[in-house]
């Protein structure tokens, strides 16, 4: 909920409460449970009936138990089913589902976090499918004939993404959400909150997603930040000239500082170029904006993710150029002043890159006389 309202997505309480019931009241078999909503009077058939996976509260949590189109209706059942938390997964999580009561290595894994839940977790139901899965019955071979266990799996994730400890180190509950780094986000919020420092290695990967973005290339350094262009405003993937660096951490009024607005209550990124009011840029990072800096910094290309994302940090490196030739022209003023009778130069910085992955600006003057 916190991931979408930072989102922009505004949420009436009503949709909460319609949330919460459907929690507590959601059965995905409209044939037991009028409209997927129990009533008292169906629960004792359902337990009897042993149905009771089917009332999953983690699955109800995002509407899996409603027909699409009544969910789609609802915008709080809209905004869960964007985390994409039952189709999203990693090859760990299902390993683990999959094999994990007969990999000798998973088996203890497997105990903890699935087998241990009898009532959503290894049920009898579950156990069975993934026996005719595992053990190739004929039709499993058939086609679509392993979508049951197919469905169990997405009801398992749900269940995991809730119940997984946020210590858990080999299976991340975030990594079951299309917001793989959400959880990043909220330590920032909450860093800032307290006054604390933002962690390295979440400040690195904004550092490493922001160059990578800003120049086009495949860049590793983290403690620079590159704003590049390809000889003009233009709006160029690929800028191998560098226009002004700066730090990656504000250091002497110049660099890049992680904000709190205080009215929206997300991080701003702000970029200063010279010390003094009026010389920086900020960036509103919103979840889905830091979701896609830090994939582009894990090796994802720009316009996998969210094209309107690529357009924004695009505007925001335009408004970086901007204030970059504003900053340069006044050096520039300061030095012809000291400046008399000499030969004038232009000097260009080239970003290259060292086989490691770190770029640095190599200059190159061309000297003209008056």
């Amino acid at each position: 909920m916190e991931i979408a309202r930072l989102n922009g997505l505004h949420l009436p309480v009503r949709d909460l409460l319609a949330l919460c019931s459907n929690i507590v009241l959601g059965h995905s078999d409209a044939k037991v449970a009028k409209e997927n909503l129990m009533t008292c009077a169906d629960v004792a058939k359902i337990q009897s009936e042993g149905l009771v996976g089917n009332a999953s509260v983690y699955a109800n949590a995002f509407g899996a138990n409603l027909p699409k189109r009544r969910a789609s209706d609802r915008p709080v059942f809209k905004a869960m089913a964007s985390f994409g938390v039952g189709e999203e997964t990693t090859n760990a999580v299902d390993g683990l589902l999959v094999y994990g009561k007969d990999d000798s290595r998973l088996e203890a894994d497997f105990e903890r976090l699935v087998n241990h839940d009898q009532v959503y977790g290894a049920t009898a139901e579950f156990r069975a499918t993934q026996n005719a899965y595992l053990e190739g019955h004929e039709g499993a071979r058939l086609e679509g004939g392993s979508a049951e266990f197919l469905e169990m799996l997405e009801v398992q994730r749900r269940r995991l993404y809730f119940t997984l400890p946020e210590s858990e180190q080999n299976y991340p509950r975030w990594s079951l959400t299309a917001f793989r780094f959400a959880g990043d986000y909220l330590e920032i919020i909450e860093s800032l909150k307290t006054k604390r420092p933002v962690s390295e290695p979440i400040r690195g990967r904004i550092s490493r997603g922001l160059n990578r973005v800003l120049t086009g290339l495949l860049l590793e350094n983290v403690d620079r930040i590159f704003i590049a262009s390809s000889g003009g405003f233009t709006q160029s993937r690929v800028s191998v000239l560098c226009d002004h660096e700066t730090n990656s951490r504000r250091q002497g009024g110049t660099g890049m500082a992680i904000k709190l607005d205080d009215e929206t209550g997300r991080p701003q990124l702000d970029i200063s170029l010279s010390p003094g009011p009026g010389n920086s840029v900020s960036f509103d990072l919103t979840p889905i904006r830091h979701e896609f800096l830090s994939r582009v910094a894990d090796g994802a290309l720009p316009a996998s993710f969210s094209n309107e994302c690529l357009e924004d940090l695009l505007a925001f490196k335009a408004k970086l150029l901007r204030k970059a030739e504003i900053v340069r022209n006044s050096r520039s003023a300061d030095d012809d002043d000291e400046a008399s009778g000499e030969e004038s130069a232009l000097t260009l910085s080239f970003i290259d890159i060292e086989p490691g992955g770190r770029g640095f600006a190599r200059p190159v003057t061309v000297r003209t006389p008056e």
